[in-house]
C-alpha cells in the first residue's frame, strides 16, 4: 500500500473517530457483523445476467435503511463491519468492474450513491456515508489502486453532481470532474495526437492500421514506467505480437523536457514507436485525463478504448482472451 493510500486511510479513520466520539453514548453496545452480500434472486439463471445484479445490487443489504442504524459504528466499524474488511469488500467491488462494462457501471455507480444518500438520514447514517464515499474515491480513482476505474468512477461522480442535499459548488466541482472522467472512455473512440519520434518523423496514432494499439504515456527515469516496460517486453506472448504486427506499442512522451527524454533511447524497445507529443494537448486534460505517469490503454483497430488507465497485465490477458 503506497503512501498516498495511507495517509488517506489515516485521515478516514480520523473523521470516524471525531463522529464516533459523538456517538458514542448512542453506540451503546450494538452488534458487530460481517458485511451481507447481495442474494440474486433464483429465477436469474443466466451467469452473466446473475453476475449483473450482483454488481448493481452489490451494497443493498448492507445499505439497508431499515437496519443501518442498529449495528456498531464507530473508529473501527461502519454498521457493524471491521474497517479492514469494508477495505477488502470494497477493493472486492472494484474488481468485479473489470468483469462488466459501461452500463452495469453506471448502474451499479447511480444505485451506490443513491443508497447513500438515503442512509445519510438515519444515525449512524453520515458516518456510513462519508466513509464508504471515501473509499470510492481512494479504490476506484486513486491514481495508485491497482482496481482503479476512471469511467466508472465518472458515473457516481454525475450521481453526487446531481444529489441537491449538496452546495451548489460541491456539484460544480463533481460534475466539472465527472467531465474529464468521460474523456476517452471505455467503448469511445480514442483521440488522435502526434507525435515525433528521436529522428523529427511525424506520426499520428490514428494512422496506424495493427489490429491492436497500446499507447503508453511515460515519461524518461520513471520507475514505474521502467516496470510496465520490463513486464511487456518481458511477456513471450506480448512481444511476439509486437514483432509480428498484431500490437502497436506507442510510447508517448507528453512532457516538456526533451534533452532528458532523448537520454532514454537506448532504454526503449526497438519494436516499439518511441516519440514525443509535441504539442502538449494530451496532458492538458482536452484529449485525455491523464492524472499520474505512466498511463496505458489499450486500442482496437478502429482505435476505440478497450482498456483505460489500465495496468499491463490487464492489457496481456485481455489481449489474451481476445486473441483465442
Amino acid at each position: 500500500m503506497n503512501t498516498k493510500i495511507i495517509k488517506i486511510s489515516a485521515l478516514i479513520c480520523a473523521a470516524l473517530l471525531i463522529i464516533s466520539c459523538a456517538q458514542k453514548k448512542k453506540s451503546g453496545n450494538l452488534p458487530q457483523r460481517t458485511f451481507p452480500m447481495v442474494t440474486v434472486p433464483g429465477i436469474i439463471v443466466n451467469p452473466g445476467q446473475r453476475a449483473e445484479y450482483m454488481t448493481v445490487h452489490y451494497w443493498d443489504a448492507f445499505l439497508d435503511t431499515a437496519t443501518v442504524a442498529g449495528y456498531l459504528c464507530d473508529s473501527s466499524h461502519c454498521s457493524g463491519v471491521e474497517r479492514r474488511a469494508l477495505e477488502q469488500v470494497i477493493s472486492n467491488y472494484a474488481s468485479a468492474f473489470d468483469y462488466a462494462g459501461p452500463q452495469v457501471w453506471k448502474k451499479s455507480m447511480e444505485r451506490l450513491y443513491s443508497r447513500l444518500v438515503l442512509c445519510r438520514g438515519r444515525i449512524p447514517g453520515y458516518a456510513l456515508a462519508d466513509s464508504i464515499s471515501a473509499l470510492v474515491d481512494l479504490y476506484l480513482y486513486d491514481p495508485n489502486s491497482p482496481v482503479r476505474n476512471e469511467d466508472a468512477y465518472g458515473y457516481f461522480l454525475k450521481a453526487k453532481a446531481g444529489d441537491e442535499s449538496l452546495s451548489r459548488e460541491e456539484r460544480l466541482r463533481a460534475d466539472r470532474e465527472a467531465d474529464l472522467c468521460a474523456l476517452c472512455s471505455v467503448g469511445t473512440p480514442a483521440a488522435d495526437f502526434r507525435f515525433f519520434d528521436k529522428n523529427g518523423k511525424e506520426y499520428r496514432m490514428s494512422e496506424f492500421t495493427s489490429p491492436f494499439t497500446v499507447l503508453f504515456f511515460s515519461n524518461p527515469g520513471c520507475h514505474a514506467c521502467r516496470e510496465i516496460r520490463e513486464t511487456l517486453t518481458g511477456n513471450e506472448f506480448f512481444d511476439g505480437l509486437t514483432d509480428d504486427g498484431t500490437i502497436s506499442v506507442l510510447n508517448v512522451y507528453v512532457d516538456e523536457e526533451l534533452d532528458e527524454w532523448f537520454k532514454y533511447m537506448n532504454e526503449y524497445p526497438d519494436n516499439w514507436y518511441n516519440g514525443y507529443e509535441p504539442d502538449y494537448v494530451v496532458r492538458g486534460d482536452v484529449l485525455y485525463h491523464l492524472r499520474a505517469i505512466p498511463s496505458l490503454y489499450l486500442l482496437d483497430k478502429d482505435k476505440t478504448v478497450l482498456l483505460k488507465d489500465t495496468t499491463p497485465q490487464k492489457i496481456i490477458l485481455a489481449l489474451d482472451n481476445l486473441l483465442q
